[in-house]
């Protein structure tokens, strides 16, 4: 069996699986891991009969972002730098089968850029008066996402 993964051994349900069961919800380490193996799998261009799966995937992962689970920001970014480069299709009649989900992801992709937009005058305002010791780090946390995304 050859050591290197190549982007057709991909396991979406496998890895949707791992990221929504109960059991194993928990483990955002591995579930990071997961995106990012994917991302460095396809490094050259996701292939367009993954389409589907991949905006269920980057939904999920906006998503997380989207509950303060910044830890996600990294393969979020690795995604979009995959998305950038051209898709790739392994017959003829791939566009015509899988593109129909190219508006489905590039939507997606687009509501990421709501994630480099800096934090408010009013949200850097409610940290820096919290009582909450966790409120300022929470803050540069999403600085932080806000400025990486803005850089990828």
């Amino acid at each position: 069996r050859n050591p290197a993964a190549a982007p057709d051994d991909i396991d979406f349900p496998a890895i949707m699986e791992l990221m929504t069961s109960k059991y194993t919800e928990e483990l955002v380490d591995r579930h990071v891991a997961a995106i990012r193996k994917v991302c460095k799998t396809c490094c050259n261009g996701f292939l367009l009969k993954h389409l589907e799966p991949l905006v269920e995937l980057l939904q999920l992962v906006v998503h997380r972002i989207s509950q303060g689970l910044y830890i996600f920001a990294p393969a979020m970014c690795d995604m979009i730098r995959v998305a950038s480069q051209p898709f790739v299709s392994c017959k003829a009649s791939d566009m015509i089968m899988y593109g129909q989900h190219l508006p489905d992801f590039i939507q997606i992709l687009v509501s990421v850029l709501h994630y480099s937009l800096p934090p408010t005058e009013e949200d850097i305002a409610a940290a820096n008066n919290s009582e909450d010791p966790t409120a300022r780090q929470a803050l540069d946390e999403h600085k932080a996402v806000c400025e990486r995304v803005r850089i990828e």
